[in-house]
């Protein structure tokens, strides 16, 4: 019998890698809209992301944001994520839960496309996020983020809203709030480990 729930134990698959797609809800705070989901906008990406352990992940998103119909977005970030509960699926072991609440930061850039005009700029940011994890099946996820964009102001960040300079925050720049829900995908299976042999 022991044998057997350990053979079941190793046999639980985990997978080292994840492709997403999310959309949701955007909106800048800056000079012209001071409040959060004020003139709010929609938001599409995508996102990899690389375990290294159940708590642990390395993550690359792309994302495209309207801006008030005067900017769009093309931003690409990569973010290091820690996990608060070991996440996963797995019955055998009562320290990994399918839920877990999440944080990320990390550094991104962005293409800021200006719709009146050729101009077109590009930026630094930092991103910053919080957000909730439910593993629904073997393979898939669910994610829910809520990430500010931090544009730094010597790369024209503090020009995003249209609005020109008035020295809004403590960075002198405009932020860039995304609220989104991303559908994942795990795979690159892991390689199974023997726990009653060494070999």
């Amino acid at each position: 019998m022991l044998m057997t729930s350990a053979s079941a134990f190793a046999d639980m698959p985990n997978y080292n890698m994840e492709v997403g797609l999310q959309t949701g809800v955007a909106y800048c705070m800056g000079e012209s809209s001071p409040y959060a989901f004020q003139s709010s906008t929609y938001t599409l990406g995508a996102q990899f992301r690389y375990k290294f352990t159940p708590r642990l992940a390395l993550q690359t998103k792309m994302q495209y944001t309207p801006v008030y119909q005067k900017n769009d977005f093309c931003n690409i970030d990569v973010t290091a994520e820690y996990n608060f509960f070991r996440f996963g699926l797995n019955y055998y072991d009562a320290r990994v839960t399918y839920l877990s609440p999440f944080v990320y930061l990390g550094v991104g850039t962005s293409l800021l496309l200006k719709r009146r005009g050729p101009k077109a700029y590009a930026g630094v940011y930092l991103p910053v996020g919080v957000g909730l994890k439910w593993k629904f099946a073997e393979r898939w996820q669910l994610q829910a983020a809520w990430q500010h964009q931090i544009y730094l102001d010597p790369m024209k960040g503090d020009n995003i809203d249209g609005a020109g300079d008035t020295n809004y925050n403590i960075l002198n720049g405009d932020v860039i709030s995304t609220l989104t829900a991303s559908i994942v995908f795990e795979f690159a299976q892991e390689k199974k480990k023997c726990i009653i042999c060494k070999d």
